[in-house]
């Protein structure tokens, strides 16, 4: 009922939560969000083997690199023609992740080393130096397309810029008219309007030629101080300069915060609720970046999201500028529904926040977000159903077999044949009733599970990498209406068999003013038989096809 609500449901969202491990995410959302990423930021584990990190963190090098290069070729299909990938790391794995990426990547879409002053103190108890810094490294996905976007000029720059002569082109600051070099068509004598000379030292020159120079002062370009008598300089007029300042490859504490204070902003967000969530990146740093990697709309991935700085990031910076980027965030582990979503949460409702409180009024946002969570290896695991017992000439015939056979045939024939059925294995017979369909999942640290119910709708919807348009309950049958990759449109039709058999399937099709003859719809899925007229599409497939036979071929696709 409340996706009913919805429309445009694609467009409303303005994030995507994943639980899961993160290739297998990436994986998944790779139908729907393939090329629509416009800027990416990670912070993945740094491989010291120090911290508490979820993920496993004391790797060998070539094994971390592993991990990374996996990820790195999934979430690359994610990312625009004109996107950039951001990727904190200390100095540790710095060289090798950047090697990495030159593979992963190309070399020629290297773009920076960006170095992030983290620490605002030394460190005097350090062994060797204070580690006072971490890296950033910047890769584009075609380097070409990706455009460097400048940052506001702040307050202070703008202060360098007055009107003392009353100028009609407004305020302006001045520079420099030499050049440390000598050329001899620039060497030549200014008279100020007082009558002084300028001239240029041995080994330096003017910028311009006499006639340009000239020219210049003419036209009042040229600042001879408030008596006449000062030295020349150029006035560059605030309405002529870019707007905005060209980024830094140093990240200074000052404007981009520092460890410290990443710490400090999630602790007063969720004072109270007894979690704890070590080393957290502050949210300037991550705003800075978002900011210079891509415009105010567009999708943000981050499949290492932590403790969920970036969606905290992109709530802020759409609360500052009216912006619509949408946040991808993928995340495993505990932390997850203790720290990641409820931050998300608090965010939404208000900007600023003391002791697990509210500090501001009227600074919420109108915000959804969809929250999914993965079927995970442990759970497949757990899911699996084999026979209570073999045939007895089987049973036999491995009682006597080698260790050799006896795995071959446990890891091939047993688990490829005899599990077929199983929930974890897609049980395509439960289909029959798809909004009761279940997985025992295990909760809590003893391992006990318990059934949980799968949304089978909304993994079609995925595997399709369909743009929802809009979801809606009508009569005992459940119709999505969408857009798949290809820019066609799509009608998915899920009902319980039992109750709505084929025969009423097509008379409820007829009533709701449906027909497979109409061009709106470009395909037409429908779960359990039906009686719907069936037409061959230009490219000679069907133009309705089978949930039961698509979802398999989907989910399987490629393993």
């Amino acid at each position: 009922k409340v996706m009913a609500g919805i429309e445009n449901e694609g467009a409303t969202l303005n994030g995507t939560v994943v639980q899961s491990e993160n290739f297998q995410a990436l994986d998944f959302l790779s139908q729907r969000y393939a090329g629509q990423c416009a800027v990416a930021y990670i912070d993945p584990p740094y491989n010291t083997g120090g911290d508490d990190f979820i993920y496993k963190d004391a790797y060998q090098h070539s094994s971390w690199l592993g991990l990374m290069a996996d990820r790195f070729r999934v979430s690359r299909r994610l990312l625009s023609d004109s996107a950039a990938i951001f990727i904190s790391i200390d100095d540790g794995e710095c060289a090798r992740l950047k090697s990495l990426g030159e593979i992963s990547f190309g070399g020629d879409n290297f773009i920076a080393n960006l170095i992030w002053q983290k620490k605002f103190a030394p460190q005097n108890d350090a062994r060797y130096f204070s580690d006072s810094h971490d890296h950033v490294l910047v890769f584009a996905k075609n380097k070409p397309n990706f455009q460097v976007r400048l940052k506001p000029r702040s307050d202070k720059a703008k202060e360098r810029y007055s009107n003392p002569d009353n100028d009609p082109r407004g305020a302006w600051a001045s520079g420099d008219l030499l050049r440390m070099e000598h050329r001899d068509n620039s060497v030549y004598t200014i008279v100020s309007p007082t009558g002084k000379q300028w001239t240029p030292e041995p080994g330096t020159s003017w910028r311009h030629p006499e006639d340009e120079m000239l020219a210049l002062i003419a036209d009042n370009q040229v600042s001879f101080g408030a008596d006449g008598n000062s030295k020349p300089r150029r006035k560059r007029f605030l309405n002529d300069v870019r707007d905005g300042v060209v980024p830094e490859t140093i990240l200074f504490h000052q404007e981009y915060g520092h460890n410290q204070e990443g710490t400090q902003v999630l602790k007063s967000l969720l004072a109270g609720l007894g979690v704890d969530f070590s080393n957290p990146k502050p949210v300037r740093l991550v705003s800075g970046l978002l900011r210079i990697g891509a415009d105010s709309k567009g999708a943000v991935l981050d499949f290492f999201a932590g403790s969920g700085t970036t969606g905290h990031a992109v709530i802020d910076l759409n609360r500052e500028d009216n912006g619509t980027r949408k946040y991808v965030l993928v995340e495993m582990g505990e932390h997850f529904d203790t720290v990641l979503v409820p931050r998300l949460k608090k965010v939404i409702y208000a900007k600023d926040w003391k002791e697990g409180k509210p500090q501001s009024r009227n600074t919420g946002v109108s915000h959804a977000c969809k929250v999914l969570r993965l079927e995970s290896y442990e759970d497949t695991l757990n899911n699996l159903r084999l026979p209570a017992r073999l045939p007895e000439a089987q049973e036999l015939a491995l009682q006597t077999a080698s260790p050799a056979v006896r795995d071959e045939y446990t890891l091939g024939y047993m688990l490829e044949l005899e599990t077929q059925g199983s929930p974890s294995l897609l049980n395509v017979s439960a289909f029959t009733d798809p909004f009761s369909y279940t997985l025992q999942t295990a909760t809590g640290t003893a391992g006990e599970t318990r059934p949980v119910n799968v949304d089978l709708v909304e993994t079609f919807n995925w595997l399709l990498g369909l743009t929802v348009r809009h979801t809606d309950f009508i009569r005992e049958v459940c119709v999505v209406d969408g857009t798949n990759p290809q820019g066609e449109r799509v009608l998915v039709l899920w009902r319980n068999t039992a109750k709505v058999d084929a025969e009423a399937l097509n008379e409820w099709f007829t009533k709701q003013g449906y027909s497979t003859r109409d061009l709106e719809y470009a395909l037409i899925y429908v779960n359990g038989d039906h009686h719907l007229e069936n037409l061959r599409r230009d490219d000679q497939t069907w133009k309705v096809r089978m949930i039961d036979e698509e979802f398999p071929r989907l989910m399987w696709e490629g393993c």
